[in-house]
């Protein structure tokens, strides 16, 4: 069997990194001197070794990238991938009573989001000390009402958007909690998170 018909069909080097023989015949066929193979031999077996762990430090592409909570996106390594965030969440609190129809407040968005109808899913609160009578608050975005969350004597919170729909928040929009006109003198440290969908 002729060199030529052995090529692509034998590997070069060996499992331990090393020159074959098929690989030495087929040099010498080619003309290299025999001076200098042993020096080419060298250097190819260098380059085979430094490209062998590169490719051991290569990531599988079939690894799956996953989004976690709050994140969507990823994928498998196969090609560049990208994370977004899924949620805008931020929030609100107080630990004193609030004077009249104080600013609780003030919020202006990143990045759009929706308030989802009535707060489902997104409102989180607690509340350390519950007010005397029912506390009502004013949720409003660039000073027009779009709802009101409500804390009862027994510390229990509702919300509802108005006309039960969901709110769009543009960015920049300024995002308002709002206390009742006439304080309850007994509520406090209560915290409010928000979480809007993106």
């Amino acid at each position: 069997m002729a060199i030529q018909d052995l090529e692509q069909r034998f590997p070069i080097t060996d499992e331990n990194g090393q020159a074959t023989d098929y690989f030495m015949r087929l040099l010498q066929e080619r003309g290299v001197n025999a001076e200098n193979i042993e020096e080419l031999v060298i250097e190819l077996e260098e380059e085979v070794q430094i490209l062998a762990s590169q490719l051991a430090d290569k990531a599988d592409k079939t690894i799956q990238l996953t989004a976690g909570l709050g994140l969507s996106g990823g994928g498998d390594l196969s090609a560049d991938r990208t994370f977004d965030l899924a949620s805008y969440i931020f929030g609100a609190f107080f630990t004193t009573t609030p004077t009249d129809s104080e600013t609780l407040m003030i919020h202006v968005a990143a990045a759009a989001f929706t308030v989802p109808a009535d707060f489902i899913g997104g409102l989180r609160s607690n509340i350390g000390t519950n007010p005397a009578v029912s506390f009502v608050l004013d949720v409003t975005n660039n000073g027009a009402t779009i709802g009101t969350i409500t804390v009862s004597t027994g510390g229990v919170v509702t919300a509802t958007t108005v006309g039960n729909t969901s709110k769009p928040i543009a960015v920049g929009d300024v995002f308002r909690v709002i206390g009742p006109a006439t304080a309850d003198t007994t509520i406090a440290d209560a915290a409010f998170t928000f979480i809007g969908v993106r």
